[in-house]
């Protein structure tokens, strides 16, 4: 019977006062001028966009890739095996960055340090260490 009491006494200035602030009309928002930027309408169909792009289609093209295939038939001379084009072979430099580190998942080697396990309560748990 106690416990009641003490809960409705708790719950009684949550009742008048919410009661009350429900009853009470809420304030009226006040309008606020929006500020509009100017600009300009573009017309965006078909002739402005060919229209637009048409000096890049008279460019020519920025890369152009050539493939050769020449087999040579019977004896060569020096002279011959000369003019044909090589390859061109990637330099020490470029073969060097071309070639892929492999990749190191353990967050603690990637920074230096070593990893250490240790038990808390029962529970296998790591941390990195210098």
């Amino acid at each position: 019977m106690q416990l009641a009491a003490t809960i409705a006494l708790g719950l009684a200035p949550l009742l008048v006062f919410g009661g009350a602030a429900l009853l009470r009309p809420a304030p009226p928002v006040p309008a606020k001028p929006v500020a509009t930027a100017g600009g300009r309408m573009i017309r965006m169909d078909d002739a402005t966009f060919s229209r637009r792009w048409a000096p890049l289609h008279d460019l020519p093209p920025a890369m152009q890739v050539h493939y050769a295939r020449e087999e040579v038939v019977g004896a060569v001379s020096g002279a011959a095996v000369s003019q044909v084009p090589q390859p061109d072979q990637p330099s020490r430099h470029r073969r060097r960055l071309l070639r892929s580190k492999p990749v190191r998942l353990d967050v603690c080697a990637r920074h230096h340090m070593r990893r250490v396990e240790y038990m808390v309560r029962g529970y296998r748990h790591w941390r990195c260490r210098r």
